[in-house]
């Protein structure tokens, strides 16, 4: 998600590519589809000043493991490319 990349929390329904990348609580939150009070009550989530420093800091941590994981890839698609 382009909100990761700028170390933002994101708020996704439990549906599609997104529900696989967020893990609820830590660097975003996920609601249920097609259910208006779900999805208010999870943005009043944001509100809580907590929760938004503990989604900041896991967003935070996932933005940087999920690049030390591309760089990782990029060297071993490397190391294979100057192998053969």
């Amino acid at each position: 998600a382009q909100a990761f990349a700028f170390r933002k929390p994101v708020l996704a329904t439990r549906t599609g590519s997104l529900s696989n990348v967020i893990t609820h609580g830590r660097n975003g939150l996920l609601c249920e589809p097609k259910s208006p009070e779900k999805l208010s009550e999870t943005l009043n989530l944001f509100l809580d000043e907590k929760i938004r420093r503990k989604l900041n800091l896991g967003v935070k941590n996932y933005s940087h493991q999920s690049w030390d994981r591309y760089v990782d890839g990029v060297v071993q698609l490397a190391e294979k490319i100057y192998d053969n």
